[in-house]
């Protein structure tokens, strides 16, 4: 049985997919509890996060015939990745991938901080005459109740091996799918894909 605010669901069986960081967060209980083997994996196991800023300008002002390019800042807290969106929608896009504590540091600024920080990266590159964005969209991974970071990472103190605990049935009607569970292809929307069909792949021989 899953209980949930939108009311209760009975099953034969259940694929677990909850992203490692929800279940990291505690706020899914399962009753009976998950072994203190699965339970030690989570714990080993962390999330991390790679936020997206999204910048819509009124004219492209970069080489066009680039799909990445990079600058090396002298502050490590800075923009350093851009991505050209232009070649796949003919729009004057550039999207900002950022990682690790920067991209954490992001999510507590607006908007207008985070197009600031972003701008004065691009003008150094380009120069002060580039045009202001006219949109803006970016990502808070690590604060979304429903993910608590962009994907799954083996820190110091976790191996493999936790991910191929975490793949492992609770009893005989609990299932766990998801990249965190897959050891070939971690951290991957094919990974999470792939682990999808091997539980169910499980469920139809245990059924």
């Amino acid at each position: 049985m899953v209980k949930t605010n939108k009311g209760d669901f009975t099953a034969d069986a259940a694929i677990v997919t909850l992203p490692l960081g929800v279940l990291k967060s505690g706020t899914v209980k399962f009753s009976p509890a998950l072994s203190e083997e699965k339970q030690a994996a989570i714990a080993r196991l962390d999330m991390g996060v790679l936020n997206k800023v999204v910048l819509k300008f009124p004219k492209v002002f970069w080489p066009e015939n680039r799909e990445v390019f990079g600058y090396v800042s002298e502050n490590q807290q800075d923009f350093t990745d851009f991505f050209s969106m232009t070649p796949y929608t003919e729009a004057p896009i550039l999207i900002a991938f950022t990682g690790g504590s920067f991209a954490r540091s992001l999510e507590n600024l607006s908007s207008e901080e985070i197009v600031e920080k972003a701008m004065a990266v691009l003008r150094r590159a380009y120069g002060n005459g580039i045009p202001e964005p006219v949109g803006v969209a970016r990502t808070r991974w690590n604060a979304d109740p429903f993910s608590f970071g962009s994907y799954s990472y083996i820190p110091v103190g976790a191996t493999t091996g936790d991910r191929k605990v975490l793949a492992e049935p609770a009893g005989s009607n609990l299932f766990f799918a998801g990249e965190a569970t897959s050891a070939k292809y971690p951290s991957t929307v094919h990974g999470a894909f792939l682990s999808g069909i091997r539980e169910s792949d499980r469920i139809k021989n245990n059924f």
